[in-house]
């Protein structure tokens, strides 16, 4: 049976919250917007939505599904010993940017993301690499595509991001990515798909029609 594995950030990071009381304290008008925001200020409630409908979906798929909750920001080798066996698919949901989902993995000195010039990001391919065996990666996050690019070209898998702000904590976004991940059809939008060479795959047919 083909294995699965979705990872979502929480907002009960140490890290995160340091970094909110940043930008309360630098910019009071930035911060009173991002929590009037109710997908962002639910984060911990909407992300833990979005991966149960990812997981739906998957398992609907014949995929054996594990979830894993990213309390705080952690190393690319302790997510590989949290995940059982090797996996062909994995999903993050997360807030995001071009240095890539955040509150996930911990890039160097203790920053809530790995960039692509972080000096973790060998260890981040090399985990991709190995822990998803040539598989897809789908990061539903804001401004994803560059970064996911990035990732599949080093590592060598198929990958999955958007090239804007998406709401990535949705569940019905979040049951649309997935349906188009597996099986094709109408393109989700700002949604953008890239081969294990990092090419951009336009006419997407979905991961189940793709040689393995």
């Amino acid at each position: 049976m083909p294995r699965a594995a979705i990872i979502y950030s929480t907002n009960d990071s140490a890290k995160f919250a340091e970094q909110m009381e940043f930008i309360r304290r630098a910019s009071p008008g930035e911060y009173e917007r991002m929590m009037a925001d109710r997908k962002f200020s639910a984060q911990d409630v909407v992300f833990a939505g979005a991966a149960t409908v990812a997981r739906g979906e998957l398992e609907h798929a014949g995929y054996a599904t594990q979830v894993v909750k990213a309390v705080t920001p952690d190393s690319p080798r302790s997510f590989a010993d949290r995940l059982d066996g090797q996996i062909d698919v994995l999903v993050l949901f997360a807030h995001g940017g071009n240095d890539g989902p955040a509150a996930i993995f911990r890039g160097v000195g203790g920053d809530n993301q790995i960039s692509v010039d972080d000096p973790n990001f060998s260890e981040l391919a090399e985990f991709l690499a190995t822990k998803l065996r040539a598989g897809l990666l789908i990061v539903d996050a804001c401004n994803s595509a560059g970064w996911v690019h990035a990732v599949a070209s080093r590592a060598k898998i198929h990958g999955i991001g958007s090239r804007q702000k998406t709401p990535a904590a949705d569940t019905g976004q979040a049951r649309a990515w997935i349906r188009w991940a597996l099986v094709g059809g109408p393109r989700p939008p700002s949604v953008v798909v890239y081969d294990r060479g990092g090419g951009e795959v336009r006419n997407w047919e979905g991961w189940l029609s793709v040689p393995k």
